[in-house]
């Protein structure tokens, strides 16, 4: 199965030039706030804003969000969401993760549920295929989180989250023709 791995740290790669730089030393990713919006939320952060990737992929693994540009109803745009709302939750800018979410009580209630968690992350698989249903598409993205509980346990969890957005329909908005996370939950074995 091909992964999505959300890498901290970064190197500046430059094309085309004769000498390439050092590398600079791993640094923490950084994320650009989300832009604020009277339209439910605003416009989420781009996962291209979380920085570059250090290192190689891992064999089979997919080019990571900020080295192909991809079409917004895409599956892949909508997996850019969820690498942008897991960076944004473990950085502990909750608020700004909460705006990717089509609900507020859906978007509290994961998490409180991140909560139990000291230290987490997230490994984004490849998206599932786009569906579309009542003028609306939906897609479901794999990830699964490790790291340690609260008491220290070390843990490993596929959650599945599925995002929505509404297709080009007259009379739709540009907030609504985004991708928002719907619900995440325990991913079916």
């Amino acid at each position: 199965m091909r992964k999505r791995v959300i890498l901290i740290g970064g190197l500046a790669v430059l094309a085309g030039c004769r000498e390439a730089p050092a590398p600079e030393p791993p640094r923490e990713r950084q994320v650009a706030p989300a832009a604020p919006s009277s339209d439910r939320g605003g416009a989420p952060p781009s996962a291209t804003s979380a920085g570059p990737a250090t290192g190689s992929a891992p064999p089979g693994a997919r080019k990571t969000a900020s080295a192909l540009p991809v079409a917004a109803e895409s599956a892949e745009a909508a997996a850019q969401v969820v690498e942008t709302y897991f960076a944004l939750s473990e950085k502990g800018r909750r608020a700004e993760a909460r705006r990717l979410w089509e609900e507020e009580g859906e978007a509290s209630e994961f998490a409180a549920d991140l909560l139990r968690y000291r230290d987490y992350h997230a490994e984004v698989e490849a998206p599932g295929q786009v569906e579309g249903a009542a003028g609306s598409s939906y897609v479901a993205v794999p990830v699964e989180l490790h790291g340690r509980l609260n008491d220290g346990t070390p843990f490993r969890r596929r959650v599945e989250v599925t995002l929505r957005r509404v297709n080009d329909v007259p009379g739709s908005t540009e907030a609504q023709r985004r991708w928002h996370i719907r619900a995440a939950g325990e991913a079916a074995e």
